[in-house]
């Protein structure tokens, strides 16, 4: 049932815990299906988790109009979409999560961190679907009806995937100079962005594929003198 998880998912390594793609196959809908099946009282929070924030990746995912059967990806066409709501009790969820550990007595505030989410990871997911369902929203009442929003477009992978591309042609260099970053962007236009493949970090490829580059040595044809 769970054939795509193996070891790395669960004893990551350093490299393991900045891939997107280990996160989602282990918070996954799948997952709470088989904890469900199991039908232990110790995981039912662990299933309430898994299911949440497997639906906000799906709200704040959307690629395409017309996606799977799956009703969270579908183009947002209202500033009244119920998944609005829904991202806002992602945050409520959050909220009550730490203020439920900070009610228990006696515990230190090293032990109620082991029981959170890291302030960062919290902080993050409230910036992201704030700032997400207040421009949304913006934009789907300037726009008007037949307009629509895709979420995915607001991801920042594009421009991680740019300085991914910076870092493989600097090579060794880890501290570049200004003048060396404006070089670089240089070639990088004029070269063709595609033809640097991004160094895999966080993100997960959104590129296209990439068209071969093709080299020979068949001589150009000479160019025939001008008639006077």
């Amino acid at each position: 049932m769970l054939h795509k998880l193996k070891e790395e998912h669960i004893r990551l390594s350093p490299k393991h815990r900045m891939s997107v793609k280990y996160a989602v196959q282990v918070i996954s809908n799948s997952v709470a299906c088989a904890l469900e099946m199991q039908d232990r009282h110790d995981t039912k929070e662990t299933i309430k988790f898994i299911k949440l924030f497997d639906r906000a990746f799906d709200c704040l995912n959307v690629t395409r109009i017309k996606m799977s059967d799956k009703p969270d990806r579908q183009a947002f066409r209202s500033p009244n979409d119920p998944r609005f709501e829904f991202l806002e009790s992602v945050i409520k969820y959050l909220e009550d999560w730490e203020a439920e550990i900070e009610a228990i007595v006696g515990l230190t505030r090293d032990e109620q961190s082991r029981l959170l989410l890291s302030h960062q990871t919290v902080l993050g997911w409230k910036l992201t679907i704030t700032s997400f369902n207040d421009l949304a929203r913006t934009l789907l009442n300037e726009a008007g009806p037949g307009k629509f929003i895709l979420s995915e477009k607001f991801s920042q992978d594009p421009l991680e995937e740019h300085f991914s591309r910076h870092r493989r042609i600097a090579g060794c260099n880890d501290n570049p100079s200004l003048e060396t970053f404006e070089q670089q962007e240089v070639a990088l236009h004029v070269m063709s962005s595609d033809l640097i493949a991004d160094l895999r970090g966080n993100t997960r490829g959104r590129q296209t594929k990439r068209a071969p580059l093709v080299a020979t040595d068949m001589r150009l044809p000479k160019k025939k003198p001008s008639k006077k």
